[in-house]
């Protein structure tokens, strides 16, 4: 589903829009199926200038080689609005992994852009893509959760450990995150989840901790 941004003002009591921003190639499992993996996120910058980030549910291999995962449908794509604070046209702009779903943006008051994602389908590394610049470019993709094997079953026997995760801006220059462990399982694929976790980003020294303040090691 492609996109569209519509505006109110509330001073004059009217809308503007809604207004397409971009196309998204992302298509259901099956015809006539609607994927909303592909929705967007939403951030304007300190200039004035919004972005959309939207489209994937994991990329395809045409897109590339993906590293940090695997395959799955659709494209991540960046829009950004021509003018500030003036949704009637948008440009793409190519700055981002086409590998990604679960897209987040969290912007710092420093203006510091954070796109945090996963790079690909289920058993996909959990990233972020850090912007200093209004979200004209971003840094390469840092993982912060790593999919790997374990022990599968006699039923599964090709089991690897996944996640789910939520972002957010915490207290000072923190990003919070909640996520959860999901069992990936082939062949015979569910939405197994356990647990709830929390870790916080100190984006000053880029230094994670957990709940109890403890330091953690991202160390892939």
């Amino acid at each position: 589903v492609d996109p569209y941004v519509a505006s109110y003002n509330h001073e004059t009591d009217k809308w503007a829009g809604p207004f397409k921003a971009g196309e998204s190639i992302l298509t259901g499992r099956d015809p006539g199926m609607i994927d909303s993996h592909g929705k967007p996120a939403i951030i304007i910058d300190d200039k004035g200038y919004i972005h959309l980030v939207f489209g994937g549910h994991g990329g395809t291999q045409d897109l590339g080689k993906n590293t940090l995962g695997n395959y799955g449908r659709g494209k991540m794509i960046h829009v950004v609005t021509k003018k500030p604070m003036d949704i009637s046209e948008w440009e793409e702009l190519d700055n981002i992994s086409p590998f990604g779903t679960y897209n987040q943006l969290v912007k710092m008051d420093n203006g510091d852009i954070y796109l945090c994602y996963r790079h690909g389908a289920h058993r996909s590394n959990l990233v972020y893509q850090l912007s200093t610049d209004n979200g004209r470019t971003f840094a390469p993709p840092v993982s912060i959760l790593k999919t790997k094997q374990t022990t599968g079953t006699e039923e599964n026997p090709d089991i690897q450990d996944s996640w789910y995760a939520w972002f957010d801006n915490g207290q000072g220059n923190d990003i919070s995150v909640i996520y959860d462990y999901h069992v990936c399982k082939r062949p015979n694929h569910v939405g197994e989840r356990h647990n709830c976790y929390y870790m916080v980003l100190n984006t000053d020294n880029n230094e994670w901790r957990n709940v109890t303040g403890e330091k953690l090691c991202t160390c892939y």
